[in-house]
């Protein structure tokens, strides 16, 4: 070791932190590791004053250096009430840079643990959201593979009550599309975890998989069925926390595990924007084969698990299915 790089050790921690020699930056990392450490509450100066610096590590390039920073990363996100402020800005760092994918396992740590601490910070939402939208359609394989990966984790360590689970179900399709085959591999993973917490009520949302998709699924899902252990949350988030006592709480997600409902793991859809100006037209058209054809073609289109209700204005379709109930002549017509 040089005397300047000794010098260098004893700068202020602002000036180390952004020093461009990885060791000099590394020895400021454990200290920063240190002072948040210490820290005596969540409202100790040093996290305003140092959080600036989170990203500053979420984006070194040196890999070294980096791994150490990371920890500082995970502990400013454990303790300080910023971290809330800035959860969606850090996990999509951690997923822009890469972290998740890293060559060093420190930061790959890191970027799991992070990620589990934001959900259980009861940011869920934004991290999976991360996690499936940006991570799920990164341009490189490895980085979407371990988004994937830590998304499985966050549903098996907290469990479907508090993992939106409605976000994994929309990506997923896309996902088992994937040209990489151990890219489509974790997802079937993913798949699988799922099923495990809500079992049936997922297959609504994998009707626009190729049949032969489905079928290697119902194989993988009844592998599952035969599973003796029954899964049950191994974390729980700090509002859980507040209920009960984590021994109170395991046990009454345990004994009474809270149903499902199908109906919540479905997006709304707008069935406006599905009719186009020939129903609008033919719907009243003196033709009754035209309009016999329109009202097939909305049976059709309604017939979705769950119609978008908030902002859409269904007066006019109503009004109009009210004229051909009570006016038209044509019974078949009226009957549909």
């Amino acid at each position: 070791m040089s005397n300047n790089d000794d010098d260098d050790f004893k700068l202020p921690l602002e000036q180390r932190l952004e020093s461009k020699k990885w060791k000099v930056k590394r020895h400021g990392y454990e200290e920063l590791v240190k002072i948040f450490t210490e820290a005596e509450t969540d409202k100790h100066p040093c996290f305003s004053k140092y959080g600036p610096f989170m990203k500053k590590i979420l984006t070194d390039k040196n890999v070294m250096s980096q791994e150490k920073g990371m920890k500082a990363v995970e502990i400013f996100v454990d303790r300080s009430p910023l971290a809330i402020k800035n959860a969606e800005s850090i996990c999509e760092e951690l997923i822009k840079n890469k972290c998740i994918a890293g060559s060093r396992p420190g930061t790959k740590k890191s970027s799991l643990e992070i990620f589990l601490l934001f959900v259980e910070r009861d940011q869920q939402d934004i991290a999976l959201e991360t996690l499936m939208n940006l991570g799920g359609h990164h341009r490189v394989p490895n980085v979407v593979k371990a988004a994937i990966e830590i998304a499985t984790e966050l549903l098996k360590q907290y469990g479907a009550q508090h993992i939106p689970i409605k976000i994994i179900l929309r990506h997923l399709p896309k996902l088992f599309e994937h040209q990489k085959a151990d890219v489509r591999g974790v997802a079937n993973e993913l798949a699988k975890e799922v099923y495990r917490w809500v079992k049936d009520s997922m297959r609504v949302s994998l009707k626009q998989l190729r049949a032969a998709q489905l079928k290697q699924l119902d194989k993988e899902f009844k592998m599952v069925d035969e599973e003796e252990e029954r899964r049950v949350p191994m974390r729980y988030s700090r509002s859980q926390q507040k209920i009960a006592s984590l021994e109170r709480q395991k046990k009454k997600f345990a004994d009474q595990p809270k149903e499902i409902d199908t109906f919540d793991l479905v997006d709304a859809e707008d069935v406006l924007t599905k009719l186009t100006d020939e129903f609008w037209t033919q719907i009243t058209s003196k033709l009754w084969k035209e309009r016999k054809k329109q009202i097939e073609k909305l049976e059709a289109i309604l017939n979705i698990p769950k119609i978008k209700a908030d902002n859409v204005d269904y007066t006019e379709l109503a009004n109009t299915l009210i004229k051909i109930i009570s006016k038209d002549a044509n019974v078949v017509i009226v009957a549909k």
